[in-house]
């Protein structure tokens, strides 16, 4: 406790002795808040589910068979410095809507635009489920398909309701989100490894409000069970100006029935054309033949 002279130059002492390196305090990563996942009475909740349906083939207001709707699922996190990781979206596609061939689009909170795998659709269960990466607030993730009206919808409620999970950071195991931890990119069909059951259980789930219609359909009916007449060009009744790919759906693109048909064209083609070599074949062999008589005869 008193204070230390030394005897010699501070330079000569050092060498005698040996300083620790300084120690590093094992901290854990320091994560954002957590989102608030309920309204209460301080206000709304953070993270919020909406979605909307746009027919990209009325312009009269009304929904036909064999339309095209546009369905939008938004997942948005409103508060700051607030982060849910690991987000899925959900969608459990009602009977009388059927997903398009290469129509899914995952739009990231960044603003870069992922094409999803068809097979993020599981026919067998009609659900549609993507990975859609870490929602840091404020931001949102939007999911977009194309849908066909089939005639079940003229028939059933075609109300669609869609579904997200997450993880938030009191929730998350560290050694997955912080330091170097690489992150998932979204986009990605998700397929829960012990069954939907348990991952609900785990993960709190928010949906929008209330089931979303297209133009014209309540959960009392309205979709038109004659399709819409083909437009006329430049009479000013074609539909919806939304870009409409492929009309196929991707349920006969898994099953293959949408190839029934060019089958049965292709086994009939090859068919008449199997008669036609025949046919061609005998005519040249009788030809050959009566050349042949003829020369003998000349002989």
């Amino acid at each position: 406790g008193t204070p230390f002279v030394p005897t010699a130059p501070w330079e000569d002492l050092e060498d005698e002795f040996v300083t620790p390196d300084p120690v590093q305090p094992v901290m854990p990563p320091v994560l954002p808040a957590n989102p608030k996942l309920e309204a209460d009475e301080d206000g709304p909740a953070d993270i919020t589910v909406k979605k909307t349906a746009e027919n990209l083939d009325s312009a009269d207001g009304t929904t036909h068979v064999n339309d095209v709707i546009r369905y939008s699922i938004t997942v948005e996190n409103t508060k700051a410095n607030t982060i849910w990781y690991d987000v899925v979206i959900r969608d459990d596609v009602p009977v009388g809507l059927e997903p398009m061939v290469g129509s899914l689009r995952l739009t990231d909170r960044a603003g870069t635009v992922h094409e999803v795998p068809d097979d993020a659709y599981d026919v067998d269960s009609r659900r549609l489920a993507v990975t859609a990466g870490d929602l840091r607030g404020p931001g949102s993730i939007t999911l977009t398909f194309d849908a066909l009206v089939t005639e079940e919808a003229a028939e059933g409620d075609i109300g669609n309701v869609a579904e997200a999970f997450g993880t938030t950071p009191s929730g998350v195991d560290t050694g997955t989100v912080g330091g170097e931890a690489e992150r998932p990119v979204g986009g990605k069909p998700f397929v829960p490894e012990d069954g939907w059951d348990a991952f609900e259980r785990e993960h709190p789930t928010l949906s929008n409000p209330a089931p979303t219609y297209p133009v014209g359909v309540t959960e009392e009916g309205g979709v038109v069970a004659e399709p819409r007449p083909e437009p006329t060009p430049g009479d000013g009744s074609a539909g919806g100006e939304g870009d409409k790919g492929s009309r196929t759906p991707i349920r006969l693109a898994q099953t293959g029935d949408e190839l029934v048909v060019p089958s049965v064209a292709l086994v009939a083609a090859a068919a008449a054309l199997g008669l036609m070599l025949m046919a061609l074949a005998a005519q040249r062999r009788r030809q050959r033949e009566a050349l042949v008589s003829r020369h003998r005869g000349q002989w």
